[in-house]
């Protein structure tokens, strides 16, 4: 009988801290400050979009709904091109309201739908990574009680007696959605590790070094300075895969306030990584997404801890300010009551404002040429020779194009060459490992080791006299292959070439320097090249 009373004892607080770390009430402190912020980072995109939101979304130009990947055709309504104009406009004015807390929940619901609806019509270019988890986090945001806090409609309430103190802390709302948004964010970082760990090319650092290569997504200033660093990839790609594991099992600890400073550290960890990708990868939006969503982590403890600092005075004055203009801007609209008739009338009017202006706008620009004497734009037709190449059979690799990379040096750690350089002494063992572009099919390298000879012209040398050379498969899976050289005394101190072929062709070639050894041997080396 005790053994059953204490397992029932056990699971009863098992059930009760579930309950209070789930189902808790507190003032929504994160979430206030992530409502503030994810809408004006979804504005930067949405924004740019605009102008191009006939092209993008409407049946006047070219959609690319996502049902059409799942062979369900129809399932996605697609607008016509005035229809979008407006209802993109609306999402933007949403996007605002939201921010703002002006009739939140409507326009967190508002923006959910538009902003989902419209990522399903454009497939290719608006559904991204970062707008499917956008999409998720505006629709908890919308659950949550999250305008109650720093908003228009706090503001308008306190106005007419209704609003609560939080001088106090009184105001308290379930926290529930924040915890759901702490647990999409670990999860998600839990699924890229899985991902991540399906792709040995991350492991090696292949997979970054090709990503910090190419400038698909934006400019990156420090990427082609990573690409030459693949080993420093490779341990950046290990320590991904450790933290986003571990993120999960660290910023949740339920009832352990003395131990909240882990989740901070994984937190500011995490910040730094998205903070890096916009400088090696180019991703802009992405990385502030996340960071907006970090901010559900704040709970009401942590920012009474904040509050006891001098951290906020800023934020404070920053808030005067704004409740200083919105007593200017909104008072002689709503009247001193703020009566909830004529807010509503204004928000109503104002989305209206914003369709009928964009359209209006839209047409006074008439981008399209829609109501032209010779009517919309035509699409120009291809030329024959474009068509052809387009639907032709795929060109040939050429073999130079195969070579990434030839780099030279003695040391290496696990696939990469650590110490890349041109100059080697006498008596060293030279490392030439060349680099491939997948794809390639099976190859057979040569490389061969030269001479330098002059050709007549000032300054100018080319590869001489072979002395050495070494064959190695290659299969079309690998994407390195290593060269051995013994750099002896019978290779006289000087400059040398190495040139590389796949076959009879020659895809790359490396000139490097030989040195004399040090001490006595390279003194007598000096004085016989200098007797020479």
């Amino acid at each position: 009988m005790s053994a059953s009373a204490s397992s029932d004892n056990r699971d009863v607080r098992s059930t009760d801290w579930l309950s209070e770390w789930f189902f808790a009430e507190q003032p929504p402190y994160g979430m206030a400050l992530m409502r503030i912020v994810l809408p004006l980072v979804l504005l930067i995109d949405t924004c740019f979009r605009h102008p191009w939101a006939r092209e993008f979304y409407s049946t006047d130009g070219a959609p690319s709904p996502l049902d059409i990947n799942f062979q369900r055709p129809g399932m996605v309504f697609i607008p016509d091109g005035s229809l979008a104009v407006a209802l993109h406009a609306i999402l933007i004015a949403s996007l605002v309201a939201s921010s703002l807390g002006w009739f939140t929940r409507i326009s967190l619901g508002v923006a959910t739908v538009l902003y989902t609806w419209f990522g399903l019509l454009d497939a290719l270019g608006t559904l991204t990574k970062y707008t499917v988890i956008a999409s998720h986090l505006l629709l908890l945001l919308t659950l949550s009680n999250c305008g109650a806090l720093w908003s228009l409609d706090a503001w308008r309430k306190r106005g007419n007696g209704t609003a609560e103190s939080l001088e106090d802390n009184a105001l308290s709302a379930p926290i529930w959605p924040a915890r759901l948004i702490q647990l999409l964010v670990a999860v998600v970082y839990l699924g890229a590790a899985i991902t991540k760990m399906h792709t040995p090319a991350f492991f090696n650092g292949d997979q970054l070094m090709y990503w910090t290569m190419t400038y698909v997504n934006n400019v990156h200033p420090l990427g082609d300075w990573l690409s030459q660093h693949p080993l420093v990839l490779s341990v950046f790609g290990y320590v991904t895969i450790v933290w986003e594991i571990a993120f999960l099992f660290v910023v949740f600890h339920p009832g352990r306030s003395d131990r909240l400073w882990y989740k901070w550290v994984a937190i500011a960890i995490g910040a730094f990584f998205h903070f890096m990708t916009m400088f090696t990868l180019g991703l802009y939006i992405f990385p502030l997404v996340m960071f907006a969503s970090y901010l559900a982590f704040v709970e009401a403890a942590e920012w009474r801890w904040l509050q006891s600092r001098d951290w906020l005075s800023g934020m404070r004055r920053v808030a005067c300010w704004c409740e200083t203009a919105s007593e200017a801007v909104f008072t002689p609209i709503w009247g001193a009551e703020r009566a909830t008739d004529r807010v509503a009338y204004t928000y109503g009017l104002c989305l209206l404002l914003a369709a009928t202006g964009a359209v209006g706008w839209e047409r006074v620009r008439d981008p399209y040429q829609l109501g032209g004497a010779e009517g919309p734009l035509a699409l120009e037709p291809m030329s024959e020779d474009e068509v052809a190449r387009m639907l032709g059979p795929d060109r040939a690799i050429r073999p130079s194009d195969k070579l990434l990379a030839v780099d030279l040096g003695t040391l290496q750690i696990g696939e990469h060459l650590v110490d890349c350089r041109r100059e080697f002494y006498q008596g060293e063992k030279m490392l030439a490992q060349v680099t491939l572009t997948p794809p390639h099919e099976d190859l057979w390298l040569d490389c061969w080791l030269q001479e330098s000879r002059e050709t007549g012209v000032e300054g100018e040398r080319v590869p001489g006299r072979s002395l050495a050379k070494v064959g190695v498969p290659v299969g079309r899976e690998l994407l390195r292959a290593n060269f051995f050289f013994n750099l002896d005394e019978s290779l006289r101190p000087g400059e040398y070439f190495l040139r590389l072929r796949a076959g009879r062709d020659e895809i790359g070639l490396k000139r490097f320097t030989i040195l004399p050894r040090s001490g006595a041997v390279a003194e007598e080396a000096a004085e016989a090249i200098s007797a020479n």
